[in-house]
């Protein structure tokens, strides 16, 4: 097996472990440690605030040991075995254990991306059809785990665990890259960045749109069982979720020439906007999860075009502090609104949720003129 597959193969099995997890851990919180809608909002805000510590703790471990995939093999069998364990435990101890694996699992795919994208340097290959062989991973694994888990949770935690396992024996047997990128100089790129009007109305495009969609992502299965859906309704989910990202994904340097950046995001924050509205408007089952087609295309539009932007119109040597700070942005929106998304939920109503997401949809419309405005005024 050629490098590029076994890397392939690996990114299948790894997104295949966590797809499992992340599309049925809400339904397992709720029907197992009977928690609230509000508690359950509280752990999924906790998580991403791990992977703002754990993230460049384990970049720094990669550096200092010029060894990426050491640290990323530590990383995966320490958190197999973590999420391996959960059906032996009860209560609180659950909890805990999770929290260490969302802190362990955090920064995994990161240093994934930047190992496969030495590698490709090396053997001359491309990145993408890696991340799709991953997205098509986290889509096979929650169809296949919700056919045969019948009523039991608890499986998801096993299976994901064996998963990640053998992904671990893949990676073992992939060649070991000591290549590094160049440093950054956080600290002189960050003033930079701050003052820089169209990157922070990125940062804020991106938190209306991506980010929103990310939070609300992972209370799915909570919604669509609350609705009177299956645990394979809940995998359907995960298909449409991915479905027009595949698609479109590979599309938007085309669309970007045809359409440029401001109506991109103006065509991916109405997707993102409809999908509010069909969520909120109905108590079919059936209807949510076509709502959730939408934030294929709305991602696929978004989330590469603000991507292509910063690659485009900030200098080369700022791009990673870029990118950084985007992930930190969005980390923080998604923790932000886990918490609101839980709160609301559960004092209110899951209609009451997508009121107050329609209403920030909107305020993207706001952000994108103001980039405009922005960009017309000071051409780059």
């Amino acid at each position: 097996m050629s490098v590029k597959n076994k890397l392939s193969t690996f990114y299948f099995l790894f997104l295949a472990g966590t797809g499992i997890y992340y599309t049925f851990l809400s339904v397992f919180f709720k029907q197992e440690l009977l928690m609230t809608e509000s508690q359950i909002g509280l752990f999924w805000s906790v998580a991403p605030l791990l992977a703002l510590i754990s993230s460049p703790i384990s970049g720094a471990l990669a550096d200092i040991y010029k060894n990426t995939k050491l640290i990323i093999s530590l990383l995966v069998v320490t958190a197999a075995l973590l999420i391996s364990s959960v059906n032996m435990l009860s209560g609180v101890t659950v909890i805990a254990v999770l929290v260490a694996f969302e802190f362990l699992r955090a920064p995994i795919m990161p240093l994934t991306d930047s190992y496969i994208i030495s590698l490709t340097r090396v053997y001359d290959f491309s990145y993408s059809p890696i991340r799709t062989m991953g997205s098509l991973g986290w889509i096979v694994g929650s169809l296949v785990i919700a056919r045969f888990m019948g009523d039991n949770l608890g499986m998801i935690f096993m299976v994901s665990g064996i998963l990640l396992m053998i992904g671990l024996i893949v990676l073992s047997r992939i060649p070991n890259s000591k290549t590094s990128s160049p440093k950054a100089n956080y600290k002189e790129d960050f003033k930079k960045l701050i003052v820089r009007k169209d990157y922070l109305l990125i940062l804020l495009i991106l938190s209306t749109t991506y980010s929103l969609s990310n939070a609300i992502n992972t209370f799915n299965g909570l919604r669509i069982v609350e609705l009177g859906g299956t645990f394979q309704h809940v995998s359907y989910a995960t298909l449409t979720l991915a479905f027009f990202e595949l698609i479109v994904l590979p599309l938007n340097e085309k669309l970007l020439d045809r359409f440029g950046f401001t109506k991109l995001f103006l065509i991916g924050a109405t997707f993102m906007l409809l999908r509010w509205v069909i969520s909120g408007s109905s108590d079919s089952y059936w209807v949510y999860i076509f709502a959730t087609l939408l934030h294929g295309l709305s991602f696929g539009i978004i989330f590469p075009t603000a991507l292509n932007y910063i690659a485009m119109y900030m200098n080369e040597e700022m791009n990673a502090t870029a990118l950084a700070i985007a992930n930190s942005s969005y980390l923080i929106t998604v923790s932000i609104m886990s918490y609101v998304i839980g709160g609301v939920y559960f004092a209110l109503s899951f209609q009451h949720v997508m009121y107050i997401f329609m209403g920030i949809g909107i305020l993207s419309y706001f952000f994108i003129y103001i980039f405009n405005k922005v960009k017309e005024n000071n051409p780059i």
